[in-house]
C-alpha cells in the first residue's frame, strides 16, 4: 500500500471520529430539551392535580353554605307557619318548607359526592407528588449525565481537531483537497477500498482502466459516485 493511501486512511480515521462524536454532540441540546419538556409536563400534571382539589375545595365550601342558607330558611319559615292562622297561607309555607328541605336533601347528597371526588382528587395529587419527586430525580440525573458527556465530547473533539493538523501535513495538497471535498459533503467515507473491481462506497464495478489504476495504488476516483479509491492490500 503506498504511502499516500497510508497516511489519507490515518486522516480520515480521525475526521470520521470526529464526525461521529459531532453527530452526537448535536444531539444533546435535543436530548435536554426533551427533558426540560418532561420535567414541565411533570409539574403540569402536578398543577392541575392541585388545581382540581382546590375546585372541589371549593365547590364543597359553597355546597355547605348553600345547605346553611336553606336550614335558616327552613328555621324561619317553621316559625312563621306557628303564627299563621289561615289555611292557604299554611299550607303555602309548607309547600316552601318541603321546597326548602328537597333542596337541602339534594345538597346533602351533592356534598357527599364531592367528598368522594375529594378522595380521589386527594389520591391522585398524592401520586402526583410521588410521581413528579421520582420523575425530577431520574431526569435530573439524566441531565447531569448528558452535560458531563458534552462537555466530554468537546474535549475528545478538540484533541482530535488539534492532532489533525500534523495527519494533513504528509498528504498531497491536491489530493488533501479532492478528500476534503468529499468529507464536507458527510457521506460516507472519501476514501473507500476497492473489491474485486466493485467501488466501496457506491457497489457500483468500475471500468477495467479505474480498477487497474486502483490496483496500482493511482490517485483515482470513482466514475460513478466521485469517491476515491484504494486497493487493498
Amino acid at each position: 500500500m503506498k504511502k499516500w493511501i497510508e497516511d489519507l486512511l490515518e486522516l480520515q480515521e480521525n475526521d470520521i471520529r470526529i464526525r461521529k462524536l459531532t453527530t452526537r454532540l448535536e444531539m444533546i441540546p435535543i436530548e435536554i430539551k426533551k427533558i426540560n419538556d418532561d420535567i414541565r409536563s411533570t409539574i403540569d400534571l402536578l398543577k392541575k392535580s392541585k388545581e382540581n382539589s382546590m375546585s372541589t375545595d371549593l365547590e364543597i365550601k359553597q355546597v355547605e353554605s348553600e345547605i346553611i342558607k336553606y336550614n335558616e330558611e327552613v328555621s324561619k319559615l317553621q316559625k312563621q307557619s306557628a303564627m299563621v292562622k289561615k289555611n292557604d297561607e299554611y299550607r303555602a309555607l309548607i309547600k316552601e318548607i318541603n321546597n326548602a328541605k328537597k333542596k337541602i336533601s339534594e345538597l346533602e347528597t351533592r356534598e357527599l359526592e364531592l367528598m368522594d371526588q375529594k378522595d380521589r382528587v386527594l389520591k391522585e395529587m398524592k401520586n402526583a407528588e410521588r410521581i413528579a419527586r421520582e420523575k425530577a430525580n431520574t431526569l435530573k440525573e439524566e441531565q447531569n449525565d448528558l452535560n458531563s458527556l458534552e462537555e466530554r465530547l468537546k474535549k475528545q473533539i478538540s484533541i482530535l481537531r488539534d492532532a489533525r493538523k500534523a495527519l494533513t501535513e504528509p498528504v498531497n495538497t491536491d489530493v488533501l483537497n479532492r478528500y476534503q471535498r468529499i468529507l464536507n459533503k458527510g457521506v460516507g467515507q472519501p476514501l473507500v477500498p476497492v473489491h474485486d473491481g466493485i467501488c466501496g462506497n457506491c457497489h457500483l464495478r468500475l471500468t477495467p482502466q479505474s480498477a487497474n489504476l486502483a490496483n496500482k495504488g493511482e490517485v483515482i476516483l470513482c466514475e460513478n459516485c466521485g469517491h476515491l479509491l484504494y486497493e487493498e492490500d
